[in-house]
């Protein structure tokens, strides 16, 4: 059963195990490195994906937003609510050249592995009523540095949730 002040914690630990476990991510070949929430990391990964991160180029010491969200009474009295939050996330794919194009394409089959598993748990593990509509707001950014060229999608997975206190 959810918690009855909110479902973010439990969807967003819920994200986080599933992204690292599944094949086509964090226990794929080369994995997927997942991170839950804003890190310093020394460790080079060429595919990265964060949850509960906005912008990944926020500094790590600030408070940035990981998710967001609103309730509304779900019935008369003070017992239930639904809370609708979209929780921020963002991947990224490096070339180690000059190709944006292999980036891109890295990119966007990460993306479909996130919206497959999203799609597939459509209640995230019953912390949730549903994905609403599940994996959205994208945005595509592309640069290149002395690394090689890269891809980042940023998008959120929106959500709702029935609160039972």
């Amino acid at each position: 059963m959810p918690n009855p002040t909110t479902a973010m914690n439990d969807a967003i630990n819920y994200l986080v195990t599933l992204f690292t476990t599944d094949v086509t991510l964090g226990a794929a070949t080369p994995p997927v490195l997942v991170l839950d929430g804003p890190q310093t990391n020394q460790q080079y990964a060429t595919q990265i994906l964060w949850v509960g991160v906005q912008n990944p180029d926020d500094d790590p010491g600030t408070a940035s937003p990981a998710a967001v969200g609103a309730q509304e009474w779900a019935a008369l009295g003070n017992r239930a609510r639904y809370e609708n939050f979209a929780i921020y996330c963002a991947l990224q794919a490096w070339s180690g050249v000059g190709d944006i194009t292999t980036a891109r394409n890295t990119a966007f089959v990460m993306m479909a592995a996130v919206e497959t598993l999203v799609r597939t748990n459509v209640n995230l593990g019953g912390n949730i009523l549903f994905v609403n509509p599940g994996v959205t707001g994208h945005q595509l950014r592309q640069g290149d540095s002395s690394k090689g060229s890269f891809a980042r999608l940023q998008f959120t997975i929106n959500c709702k949730a029935r609160l039972v206190a």
